[in-house]
């Protein structure tokens, strides 16, 4: 729910952008939420026309309570912030770029998968993951 990272020696901004996830009606999908980046780059491999995708949607506020502060936010989209801190360990999943930022390295690219939505018995929902491109079997 930021669109900036800390104001806090070593912390650095690496993008922001907008928080997604499953829509909560659906079943299958993913687990957790994402924050895509703003300029999403498409891979000329992709497909939007699959129909064994697992579908992501933009996040909303959706709260209750007399307070303010709340109201304020209410069905508002939410944004996010990917945020480093030099003094920690790191990995870096971005959904939707297959360019690294400055300074990072590629280890290897890949498609986002989930559990598939609204289908069969596949109820359950998985963390959103990088599934290398060239998978081995």
């Amino acid at each position: 729910g930021k669109t900036t990272c800390p104001n806090v020696p070593g912390t650095e901004a690496i993008y922001d952008g907008y928080t997604a996830g499953t829509h909560a009606s659906q079943s299958g999908g993913g687990a957790n939420v994402i924050c895509l980046p703003k300029v999403p780059q498409y891979h000329v491999e992709a497909s939007i026309n699959n129909p064994l995708k697992s579908e992501l949607y933009g996040a909303e506020y959706q709260v209750n309570g007399d307070s303010q502060h709340l109201k304020r936010i209410f069905d508002q989209n939410a944004p996010c912030a990917v945020c480093e801190v030099s003094t920690r360990s790191k990995h870096l999943m971005i959904p939707a770029l297959y360019d690294c930022p400055a300074g990072w390295t590629e280890e290897y690219d890949g498609w986002l998968v989930a559990e598939r939505t609204n289908y069969g018995t596949h109820k359950g929902r998985i963390t959103y993951t990088c599934l290398d491109k060239n998978p081995d079997v």
